[in-house]
């Protein structure tokens, strides 16, 4: 009996392993890559971005208020309104907001991929945003992702922020 044959991973019962999992790990010896090493490649860069940051710079510079829907596996989640800052709109767009427990998480767009970092005491995580959506209207802007672990294509996250910068 497989215990996890649906998902391509597994062993049976037995001690064999699952025609899925030795699918995939004759596939990655063919390649000389380890099963799962797919997941540690980093992501090319986002073909959007150049129009995510010609979008975001219709955004004023200035202060930030709105709400935040974050969620890091295993670690934390946030859903909350916020306040900070919009900053660099023009040329290398940052939204930085801090949450009611002091945690801080920026967002810039640069460097042919969106990013993210979150710091708070024992925390300072920098993780790649994927599947970026931004939405500007007039000083609206609104910003739905997938986060990945930095370095990596492994999915650890999503986040949503929207609000108005003034």
């Amino acid at each position: 009996m497989c215990t996890a044959c649906s998902s391509g991973t597994g062993s049976s019962a037995d001690g064999g392993t699952s025609p899925a999992a030795a699918t995939t790990s004759a596939a990655a010896a063919s390649t000389g890559a380890l099963p799962g090493e797919e997941a540690l490649t980093p992501p090319p860069p986002d073909p959007a971005e150049a129009g995510h940051v010609a979008g975001l710079a219709a955004v004023p510079d200035g202060a930030f208020s709105g709400s935040l829907r974050l969620r890091l596996s295993g670690l934390t989640s946030y859903e909350e309104k916020v306040a900070g800052s919009c900053a660099g709109m023009g040329t290398r767009p940052v939204l930085a907001v801090h949450l009611a427990d002091g945690t801080r998480l920026a967002i810039t767009f640069a460097g042919g991929r969106a990013t993210s970092r979150l710091q708070a005491p024992g925390i300072d995580e920098q993780l790649l945003l994927d599947g970026v959506h931004t939405t500007v209207t007039g000083s609206a802007v609104a910003v739905t992702a997938d986060l990945l672990a930095a370095g990596t294509s492994e999915r650890v996250g999503d986040l949503a922020l929207d609000g108005r910068c003034a």
